[in-house]
């Protein structure tokens, strides 16, 4: 998903929101998540990822892989 992360029309902040969504129900649901303490901390954690995977060439597929890889969860 390439785009400029200086200005989001609302599709987006959509497609954004889309991958975060994937990600987050990917980790909650994987039999690899370890105890979280803090789980506002992850969503952040998850959300800045989304934020500096998007400006790249990475289609939304792999934007997600990559960020289940940097938590160990694949």
């Amino acid at each position: 998903m390439h785009n400029d992360p200086s200005a989001c029309d609302p599709d987006q902040l959509r497609a954004l929101q889309d991958i975060f969504d994937e990600a987050w129900l990917q980790i909650t649901s994987s039999s690899k998540l370890i105890i979280v303490a803090d789980w506002r901390a992850l969503r952040d954690d998850i959300a800045c990822k989304v934020m500096d995977y998007a400006p790249s060439n990475l289609t939304d597929d792999e934007i997600i892989r990559a960020i289940l890889a940097s938590l160990g969860i694949q």
